[in-house]
């Protein structure tokens, strides 16, 4: 009966072991998370709260052109407007040219000169002679914390001199272009 009793037990101990033995399971959660950085010319302050992917693309853009009908500040209501989540950070340039005519002949064009400012970075067109060399504008701290909204309101200034000696034409053209780079 012993040996009967000695079996049971060790039946009984292999058999518990089993049931309280301690188990243990895993998956592994992933994902990639892709590059955002845009910038886009807005109606209004871009300040979106909660700041989302798609914040920008849902923000409202300016809807241009901006029809110039007399020189000086011109009231423009337009914001550049960027998003990044690039961890070195982002910068933004502006650069601009002057509104060009037509060619009146002989491949002869006339200017009329413009100053567009983002907070106390301005560029003024020049004629012909204007620098293709873009300003900086903004530049984020060393590194970005999370996805990071930008927003500054655009001034535009028309030269008095070149508008009020500007040849008699229609379709003056210039362009304001502004550029998102990483760093």
């Amino acid at each position: 009966m012993k040996k009967n009793l000695v079996a049971l037990l060790l039946v009984l101990a292999v058999v518990s072991v089993g049931l309280f033995a301690e188990t243990t399971d895993d998956f592994i959660v992933q994902t990639n998370v892709p590059a955002i950085g845009a910038v886009k010319i807005t109606a209004g302050q871009f300040n979106p709260n909660p700041v989302m992917r798609n914040s920008l693309t849902e923000a409202g853009g300016y809807v241009g052109p901006h029809t110039v009908s007399q020189s000086g500040d011109q009231g423009f209501t337009g914001y550049v407007s960027a998003i990044s989540n690039n961890r070195g950070g982002f910068t933004i340039k502006m650069k601009a040219t002057p509104m060009k005519s037509p060619e009146f002949g002989a491949g002869y064009y006339d200017y009329i000169d413009y100053t567009v400012q983002v907070g106390s970075v301005a560029f003024t067109t020049e004629g012909a002679g204007t620098s293709s060399t873009a300003k900086q504008i903004y530049t984020t701290p060393a590194v970005l914390q999370g996805l990071t909204p930008y927003t500054a309101a655009i001034t535009l200034i028309v030269d008095d001199p070149s508008f009020q000696a500007a040849l008699a034409g229609e379709g003056y053209q210039g362009t304001v272009t502004f550029e998102y780079l990483t760093k």
